[in-house]
């Protein structure tokens, strides 16, 4: 019709209700809507989606009861052990307590015997009439033995005995030692006479006397020091040994003061090992005095006994080290094998003292019968 509204078209939008003209209709309108509409969250999102959890984050309880269970076992695995520790060490104690006084003084013996041979007072067998026999305060007799298997293990026995409470006791302990010589005592180590006066004759030995230098050379055979001479190794590479009088043979008494033999090493000095010569022996001199200059760099391959030892440059030192002073040796001498357990020296020596680095107990096969009688017997 003319001058009439047109009719609104498909894509135009439409109003959902009729406009209002007041507050009072607004307000008639907002009730009637809130009563037929649904309601819905109108609040304002930003475009952003709403987190959801993922879904491997569902089991996450499941695994934190598992961590607490093996938690939880560790704890009581380690409570139980500490525990039972606790409980055998109590019970050690307790032993040890009541072990009787000739128990105690067969261990002390043992000890006693291990001090002796450090210092070099070396105890022998009752066969040979040098055992040890001391009387403690107590009133036990302790009987103390040294056999020697082999040229490095010994045997050690100890027998203590006494009248302890009107009561005979007596108390035995065994013990296998391996041992490495030291430089302590009254004597030397040193070569066994037999081995010492071979060398000392050899026709590849020669007599230093004096002030001797050698300097850029290469050297074949062994060195015997004399009293009061002065050796200069300058760049030598020696394939032998370097000795005294005292480390071929007991009979010789070590020199002393201004009399003892002194070596010097300047630049370089390597001592190789000679089996078919002199095996496994670098130096047996255990009155001498070995220096080295700061530049020096020295290799010495086989057993060093000396009385001072001086190596403040660098180098290596393979072999085993004896000397009555405490060795001076530079952090940048290697030492292979030192520390870490046993080193090997030559059988042909004969150690001054003998220091115990391993000792072990040998066990006694108990027969059936006397298992019964300890299964069966009360101790109060």
């Amino acid at each position: 019709m003319p001058g009439s509204r047109p009719d609104p078209t498909p894509t135009e939008p439409q109003p959902t209700h009729p406009p209002v003209t007041n507050r009072k209709t607004a307000a008639s309108h907002r009730d009637a809507t809130m009563s037929t509409t649904p309601m819905v969250d109108t609040t304002r999102r930003d475009g952003r989606r709403t987190r959801r959890p993922l879904p491997q984050a569902r089991n996450e309880g499941g695994w934190v009861l598992l961590a607490t269970l093996v938690l939880s076992a560790m704890v009581v695995s380690v409570t139980v052990t500490y525990a039972r520790h606790a409980v055998l060490a109590k019970k050690s104690l307790e032993v040890a307590q009541g072990a009787s006084e000739a128990e105690e003084a067969s261990r002390s013996g043992l000890e006693r015997t291990r001090e002796l041979m450090q210092r070099g007072d070396l105890p022998g067998t009752i066969d040979e009439g040098a055992e040890d026999i001391v009387q403690t305060p107590t009133g036990e007799t302790v009987i103390s033995e040294r056999e020697v298997k082999n040229h490095r293990d010994r045997g050690l026995k100890v027998r203590a005995h006494g009248n302890g409470n009107d009561v005979e006791d007596e108390a035995n302990l065994r013990a296998q030692a391996r041992i490495q010589p030291g430089a302590k005592g009254p004597k030397a180590t040193r070569f066994k006479c037999e081995t010492g006066q071979g060398y000392q004759y050899h026709g590849a030995t020669s007599v230093i006397t004096g002030n001797v230098v050698k300097q850029n050379e290469e050297l074949v055979g062994i060195l015997l020091l004399e009293a009061g001479s002065t050796l200069t190794l300058d760049n030598v590479v020696l394939r032998g040994a370097i000795v005294t009088h005292a480390g071929l043979c007991d009979d010789n008494p070590p020199l002393e003061d201004a009399m003892r033999p002194q070596v010097t090493v300047y630049n370089g000095l390597r001592i190789l090992d000679r089996p078919d010569l002199i095996p496994d022996t670098a130096v047996c001199a255990p009155d001498a005095r070995i220096s080295c200059d700061s530049n020096a760099r020295v290799e010495m391959r086989g057993l060093v006994v000396a009385e001072e030892l001086e190596v403040p440059g660098r180098g290596s030192m393979r072999g085993l080290v004896v000397s009555k002073q405490t060795p001076v040796l530079s952090t940048k001498v290697r030492r292979p094998g030192h520390g870490r357990g046993l080193q090997s020296w030559p059988e042909t020596i004969e150690p001054a003292s003998e220091s115990v680095r391993r000792m072990g107990f040998p066990f006694d096969k108990v027969d059936g019968d006397t298992l019964v009688a300890m299964n069966s017997c009360d101790v109060d």
